[in-house]
């Protein structure tokens, strides 16, 4: 909710500024979400910031490919587990650059 709060009232602020959507929008959410991140789990990501803007652009080709993927299945089993495949690339790349941006040292401020 506060990652939506983010993106509708400060993202078109921030949009101006940088003119960049992709920015904007992962800028607006992390300001939004930060106090409650803090709050709940007693630190914040430094690299988070940056992560997000590399992961961002990958997102709406999983949605697509997922959908791809789903509708393949329930045509024929076997057809949905070779369309996954392109999934499963993406996937991983998300996971392995999260895994690498835990291992950064500093990557956190713990409160």
């Amino acid at each position: 909710v506060l990652a939506t709060l983010g993106l509708i009232h400060l993202g078109p602020v921030i949009k101006r500024k940088v003119c960049y959507e992709i920015i904007s929008a992962t800028l607006s959410a992390q300001i939004f979400t930060t106090p409650l991140l803090i709050y709940t789990f007693g630190y914040v990501s430094l690299v988070g910031l940056p992560l997000n803007l590399l992961i961002v652009p990958i997102v709406p080709a999983i949605m697509i490919l997922g959908i791809v993927f789903l509708l393949g299945a329930l045509v024929y089993s076997p057809l949905g587990v070779v369309l996954s495949w392109p999934l499963a690339i993406l996937l991983s790349l998300i996971t392995y650059l999260i895994d690498l941006s835990s291992k950064i040292p500093f990557a956190t401020v713990h409160f």
